[in-house]
Order: structure tokens, then C-alpha cells, then sequence
């Protein structure tokens, strides 16, 4: 059964900055918790439209292979392939897994301007679907594993993007 998950953060920090550092896949491990030790095995780029930062944005077709570990501390890693599917500059991405863990994994990177308190920011919402497979048992593991797993990998990442961003 596919899954959902919507995660929402607003950040102090401009709205071309967070794409752009959204948008370099060589930022991908830096947000993921450490004990997932993510490593960037490959990136087949394809440029974004527009006027670029030299080439890091990941443009529709780009693939960003990753190693994980998926059941921190077993030290068993796992590909996982993604694959850039939709990208409008400076307003949304999304990836789907060509390979890895989950049956299905579609992500959808939306970023708009946003005020808060009177300062001006980023609202950045990931609405994520994904399936585990393995009928009834992995409906069973989303539910009691999965969904918390997920919840505390984008906690994670929040917390770390505030804190790379917010440094000059």
C-alpha cells in the first residue's frame, strides 16, 4: 500500500539560496543523519535550465547514486538510485528511486517565499509517497518502522539545514 508523508520547515534565509543548496545533489549526505554514513557513489548530471552555478543544480534526467546504511549500526550498506524528474527553478524538484530499498519512492521538493515574524525566508514542504513492498508484512513495517524512521531522518535534516545555511 503506498504511504504518505508530508514534512514543512520555514528557514530564515532567502528562497534562491535553499534551492540552490537543495537543488546540488553533493548536498544530499550533509542533510542525512549520520548514522545512515551516506556516501555519493555517482552523479550522472544533466544541467538545469537557466543560468546555473556552474553546473551543480541536477536538472530533469540527473541520477544520484548514494550508498546508505539503511539498519544503522549493522554495517550492511545498499544503493539507492534516484532519479530528478521534474525541476522548475527556483520553485520545486522532484525524484523518484530508479533502484534501492523501497518498492515505490516519489519526492517532491517544494520551496516558496515566506514571512515569519517579519523576517523574510524559505518555506521548504517535502511531500514524500512510498511503498515498502512485500505485501501485508511491509504494509506492517511502513507503518510501525518506516514512518518513524522517516519522521526522524527529516527532523535530522531540518535541524541540520538551519545550521548550514545560517552560516555565511
Amino acid at each position: 500500500m503506498i504511504q504518505r508523508a508530508r514534512f514543512e520547515q520555514w528557514i530564515p534565509v532567502p528562497l534562491d539560496r535553499v534551492f540552490r543548496f537543495f537543488s546540488d545533489p553533493r548536498n544530499l549526505p550533509r542533510l542525512m543523519p549520520p548514522e545512515l554514513a551516506a556516501e555519493i557513489v555517482r552523479i550522472e548530471g544533466v544541467p538545469p535550465p537557466g543560468p546555473g552555478e556552474g553546473g551543480a543544480g541536477a536538472g530533469v534526467g540527473t541520477e544520484i547514486t548514494l550508498s546508505v546504511r539503511l539498519l544503522p549500526p549493522l554495517p550492511l550498506r545498499t544503493p539507492w538510485v534516484a532519479r530528478i524528474v521534474e525541476f522548475e527553478p527556483g520553485r520545486h524538484f522532484a525524484d523518484v528511486q530508479v533502484k534501492g530499498p523501497f518498492r515505490l519512492w516519489r519526492h517532491r521538493h517544494d520551496f516558496e517565499r515566506a514571512e515569519r515574524g517579519g523576517k523574510d525566508g524559505t518555506r521548504v514542504h517535502d511531500d514524500l509517497e512510498y511503498e515498502v513492498g512485500f505485501g501485508r508484512l511491509g504494509d506492517a513495517a511502513a507503518r510501525w518502522f518506516v514512518a518513524g524512521r522517516l519522521r526522524d531522518t527529516f527532523r535530522e535534516r531540518q535541524r541540520r539545514l538551519e545550521e548550514l545555511l545560517r552560516r555565511p
